[in-house]
């Protein structure tokens, strides 16, 4: 099957897995609203570095309890992507973003090239640029072994200019409605692919 047909069948089979009679959701961890990323998960946040005088910010490290291959460890892993998603926005480093994606992840890719371009630490980025998760639900595995889950998620106002020497373009705050899937690989979650739709 090609990368656009496992993207459909995930489309249409583990994002809307409850329903379906090849998926589970035998975690009772899993499957809820969960607004907060959880309690063991590092988060983003400014550190003093010992060589340096200015802050500089640290990159999310993946909690334990996003290990593994259950439904609570893709729900963890979700809120923890969630991160470095904002990590990635804040300082242009993509890096730990895309060792947690599939190399195949295409809107992945499309984020990270928009950040590169774009972030919080070269001034092209600012305002209330930060995603936050408001729900994680319909959370299952497939068949197939990938994990599908839908999302509401809401950013604030912000603007961003492609070059210094660009006019800023206006975001106003959103919420959207977010399809994830995730991939097993080395015995734990990684992002497949993403589809947002602006509510």
């Amino acid at each position: 099957m090609t990368r656009s047909g496992q993207v459909v069948v995930l489309s249409l089979g583990c994002l809307c897995a409850a329903v379906l009679t090849g998926c589970n959701n035998e975690s009772p961890e899993a499957g809820r609203p969960n607004t907060a990323a959880p309690a063991s998960t590092a988060r983003a946040g400014l550190t003093e570095s010992p060589s340096q005088s200015t802050p500089r910010l640290a990159a999310p490290v993946r909690p334990a309890a996003a290990d593994g291959l259950t439904l609570a460890a893709g729900e963890a892993f979700i809120n923890y992507y969630s991160e470095l998603m904002n990590y990635a926005s804040a300082t242009g480093d993509a890096a730990p973003l895309l060792s947690e994606s599939d190399a195949g992840c295409q809107r992945c890719k499309r984020f990270v090239s928009s950040v590169k371009k774009s972030n919080g630490a070269n001034g092209l980025l600012a305002g209330d640029y930060r995603e936050r998760i408001k729900e994680i639900s319909a959370i299952a595995i497939g068949e197939g072994g990938h994990l599908g889950a839908d999302m509401v998620v809401t950013v604030g106002q912000f603007t961003r200019r492609d070059a210094s020497s660009a006019s800023p373009v206006n975001s106003e705050a959103k919420t959207y409605f977010r399809e994830i899937a995730l991939s097993p690989r080395s015995g734990r979650w990684v992002m497949f692919e993403v589809r947002d739709q602006e509510q």
